[in-house]
């Protein structure tokens, strides 16, 4: 058990570093890029881009409110910091259970949570709608608890840390 908590611990330092040497804004530009295909989809004037900020990345979204077109700022590590828990994770359990099993926490952790994250950066363009307003709300500060409950829910699904399993 020790030993699979020391792999995690090294997925998560590993994970963070990459994260911040770069990858932060590259992932980033992937959630802009799928979110404004998505509003293009959807006939929508709105754009989301990643610019910087005082030094840190930040998501802008062009919106018209009342006929007038006008940009609005969110800081990005609110919103994508958590995915570093959940790449992490992904890690782990490829590690641990090889990459079939991988590849299963990929479809269940990692894709529902970047759906998710492309949701709220939706909301985000729609910032004025009142149910957009009070769904971007509530999702603005959960990320860490989406994250932390996907990450419960597979490893109980996976039995990650039953004694039985293989990398112990």
């Amino acid at each position: 058990m020790w030993k699979k908590i020391l792999i995690l611990s090294g997925c998560l330092i590993l994970t963070g570093g990459v994260w911040f040497a770069g990858f932060e804004t590259v992932y980033a530009h992937i959630m802009a890029f799928f979110t404004n295909i998505l509003l293009g989809l959807s006939g929508s004037e709105s754009a989301v881009s990643v610019e910087h900020q005082n030094g840190a990345p930040a998501f802008e979204a062009l919106v018209t409110i009342n006929g007038q077109k006008a940009t609005i700022s969110r800081r990005i590590f609110d919103t994508l910091y958590p995915t570093i828990m959940v790449l992490s994770w992904v890690l782990f359990v490829i590690i641990i259970n090889g990459w079939k099993n991988g590849l299963k926490a990929i479809k269940w952790t990692l894709l529902p949570f970047f759906s998710l994250q492309i949701v709220f950066l939706l909301l985000f363009t729609n910032y004025m709608a009142s149910v957009a307003n009070y769904m971007y709300y509530i999702l603005q500060d959960s990320f860490y608890v989406i994250a932390l409950a996907a990450i419960i829910i597979e490893s109980i699904r996976r039995d990650v840390f039953a004694s039985g399993n293989r990398g112990q």
